[in-house]
């Protein structure tokens, strides 16, 4: 399997930002190192395999080497000896190497954690890294910690896995181009699952006891559910943080008042784990919600043409009929002799022809038409705001655009003529507006279309 990317050089811009962030992230935890031994937080790894993971031309030689320089560069900085910055930064490396890896080239992971296997794979990717990273960090670990192997492999890896699992899924979801914002909805209910998170960690803190760390799940679970995943995911990440920080200070005591190794290793263990379920009810949720809007995508639009089908169309008519302010223009548009061309070429080209015309419409109107194929070669436009001189010439340039350039349907075969006759009509502002009779007029203009030769425009009296 391949580490480095083949994919283009990343920009200098990217560069200096990712190699920026790292570096701020290594300083984060070296300086909550207490006595200059290990560090409390390590959020550096979780990090660089974000930062793979959505831009894979960083996953390049050149991107590679600008973080293991981030990591050396900020060990050395703060005055660690060479050796030991070494060794860390191979096994800081080594572990988003074998995470990144494992996600990079499994067909069960996409990066937007799209169902339960996405989270599963990020999970057995998170153990994998921590535990590689751990091994390697071994022989450094138990010195600096004054334990034994187990002891020390156990805590440099559940500091690793609470940060891949509570910080990993936040970089990944969260995007510029999606609100985080709660969806619309009542003021309280819009914002009900943050209340109830920020109550449930309060009565945590007040509860005290091992059974306090499970008390902001159910909260996590209802925003898993409400909310969309780059949302959900920055609660679970600020809880998490939340939840060791508070521990940490001594305001959260789960039942140990001089927390020894042990503790801490199960303490993050446990958090870790804690983002499971709720990452798993935020995939599920999202790939539910996707899926919805695909079935609504399908019972809206034609499968053969992509435009809106009759149901879909007249839907959304009522939108546009209740601008009373404006004329609307409605033009009902007929493929010229289509069953001919059914008859005589077979219905796949009919099918060509049928897509051809559709594009050409579809590029050719103007913004915020609506366009739909009402049933076999019938298809139907709405202009909003468009009189009926203004709507007279767009048909016309429809029919225009259809009738100038012959179809070639297949490679090879000569090219079809295509024409299509339109009917054209407006509804002034004070004409009634019904959604069953607003395209009658068009349509009687069509029928007269047809029947004074076909290939032409009819204006409605």
């Amino acid at each position: 399997m391949q580490l480095f990317s083949r994919s283009r050089q990343p920009g200098t811009g990217t560069l200096l930002l990712f190699s920026a962030s790292l570096f701020g992230a290594c300083l984060l935890g070296i300086f909550s190192r207490p006595d200059n031994l290990l560090a409390v937080i390590w959020p550096a790894n979780a990090l660089l395999l974000g930062w793979l993971l959505r831009q894979r031309r960083l996953a390049g030689v050149l991107g590679w080497s600008c973080a293991a320089l981030a990591y050396l560069a900020a060990d050395l900085v703060t005055g660690s000896s060479v050796e030991l910055t070494v060794h860390m930064a191979a096994a800081n490396l080594a572990g988003v190497a074998v995470g990144y890896t494992l996600l990079r080239h499994s067909p069960h992971f996409n990066r937007l954690l799209l169902g339960p296997a996405s989270v599963l794979m990020l999970l057995l990717a998170s153990l994998s890294a921590a535990w590689t990273s751990a091994l390697v960090a071994m022989p450094a670990t138990t010195f600096l910690l004054d334990a034994s192997h187990g002891q020390a492999l156990l805590y440099w890896f559940s500091a690793e896995l609470v940060w891949y699992m509570a910080l990993l899924p936040a970089i990944l979801l969260t995007s510029s181009r999606q609100s985080l914002l709660p969806p619309a909805a009542p003021r309280f209910w819009r914002w009900a699952p943050l209340l109830a998170l920020a109550a449930s960690a309060l009565l945590a803190i007040r509860a005290d006891g091992a059974g306090a760390l499970a008390f902001t799940l159910p909260a996590l679970l209802w925003c898993a559910l409400r909310y969309r995943q780059g949302l959900a995911a920055l609660c679970l990440l600020i809880t998490s943080i939340g939840t060791l920080y508070a521990v940490a200070i001594g305001l959260l005591e789960l039942g140990a008042v001089d927390p020894e190794l042990g503790d801490i290793v199960s303490l993050r263990t446990g958090v870790a784990l804690l983002a499971v379920p709720v990452l798993l009810v935020s995939a599920m949720n999202a790939s539910r919600e996707r899926m919805l809007k695909a079935l609504h995508h399908a019972a809206a639009h034609d499968g053969l043409t992509g435009l809106l089908s009759r149901a879909g169309f007249f839907s959304q008519l009522p939108t546009l009929l209740q601008d009373t302010g404006h004329s609307i223009g409605t033009l009902m548009l007929d493929i010229d002799l289509f069953k001919q061309i059914n008859d005589h070429h077979g219905h796949a080209a009919g099918d060509l022809v049928l897509r051809e015309v559709a594009q050409r419409l579809r590029t050719s109107l103007p913004d915020g038409a609506l366009l739909g194929r009402l049933g076999g070669e019938e298809f139907a436009v709405v202009l909003p705001a468009a009189d009926l001189a203004s709507s007279r010439q767009v048909a016309e340039q429809l029919r225009q655009r259809i009738d100038e350039e012959p179809f070639v349907l297949l490679p090879g075969l000569p090219p079809l003529a295509v024409s299509v006759s339109i009917g054209v009509a407006a509804l002034g502002e004070d004409d009634e507006r019904h959604v069953d009779t607003a395209l009658h007029p068009a349509d009687q203009a069509l029928q007269r279309a047809k029947n004074s030769g076909r290939n032409r425009v009819v204006v409605a009296p």
